[in-house]
């Protein structure tokens, strides 16, 4: 009969055996697969900084929108050259109408548009005319100039004597706001004093603008 403490380490033994090959642990098993023990510790997070870009799609597009292109540029000169032509045509028609509101109205639009074309035409007017109302218009569209010429500056002093007060009152006016405006050196700024001067000293000029014409001389 076999010793009963061999039996049982048999048993026991055949137990261990099929616990361990059924169920076993995990670093056996690690190392059978070969699988690489995991760490614990998982890896920090890394976070991205997204800066905003500068412009967004959308600023760009209004700014876009914004700046006119060069054809929308060009339309618009276009548009101002024919308007231009538009007003000046019919200024010149009404200058030569018949009826001084007409006429004044036409001297108003060549004085928006001041070229060396449309000053001929009012200082001719301030110096021919036989309407004080429109050599008075003519004279104050004069005032609309930065550059007048000789020939208009001497239209305006002589108006300086015209038989309308109103005439004569624009025309200084006319022609005072321009003096200031000249350099000190220019030659129309010497011509003008020089002149006007020649005119106070021969009393020329009517009294009811001599006095102011002589205070501005007296300033100089």
């Amino acid at each position: 009969m076999p010793n009963k403490n061999l039996i049982f380490f048999i048993v026991m033994f055949g137990i261990f055996i099929a616990i361990y090959f059924s169920d076993p642990p995990e670093s056996v098993n690690t190392i059978l697969v070969g699988e690489p023990e995991k760490s614990k510790v998982e890896p920090e997070k890394q976070t991205l900084e997204i800066k905003p870009a500068a412009f967004s799609a959308k600023q760009v597009i209004t700014q876009q929108k914004s700046q006119p292109s060069k054809t929308q540029v060009n339309v618009l000169l276009q548009e101002e050259i024919q308007l231009e032509q538009e007003q000046t045509t019919l200024a010149l028609e009404l200058i030569n109408s018949t009826d001084n509101e007409d006429r004044t109205e036409g001297i108003e639009i060549l004085s928006a548009y001041p070229k060396p074309e449309f000053e001929i035409i009012l200082a001719q007017l301030l110096a021919n005319d036989d309407e004080p109302d429109i050599r008075n218009v003519a004279a104050l569209g004069l005032a609309s100039f930065d550059v007048l010429s000789d020939a208009s500056i001497s239209d305006l002093m002589t108006a300086l004597n015209d038989k309308s007060e109103d005439v004569r009152l624009n025309s200084w006016s006319t022609l005072d706001n321009y003096l200031m405006g000249l350099e000190e050196e220019s030659h129309s700024r010497k011509m003008i004093l020089s002149q006007l001067t020649a005119k106070l000293t021969n009393k020329e000029i009517p009294e009811d603008i001599s006095e102011t014409i002589k205070e501005s001389l007296e300033s100089e």
